[in-house]
């Protein structure tokens, strides 16, 4: 198994090795929504972003506490 030095670089090999148009699949509502890993890396990219905007440097720690859901 590749060891991975960065989340990015997973994230990275995951989008290249396993794309799937319905990687994540949850309920909304009553019905079943899905998500692309195309689109769940760039809500990744988007959360990295807003981080970086609010301060976070690299090397820090941040702990995300929220309900089971892709969003």
């Amino acid at each position: 198994m590749e060891q991975y030095t960065t989340l990015p670089r997973m994230i990275r090999h995951v989008l290249n090795t396993y794309r799937n148009s319905s990687a994540f699949n949850h309920r909304e509502s009553g019905e079943w929504r899905q998500l692309s890993t195309e689109v769940f890396l760039e809500k990744i990219r988007r959360l990295s972003l807003g981080l970086k905007k609010l301060g976070l440097k690299n090397g820090e720690c941040v702990g995300l506490m929220a309900k089971p859901s892709p969003y």
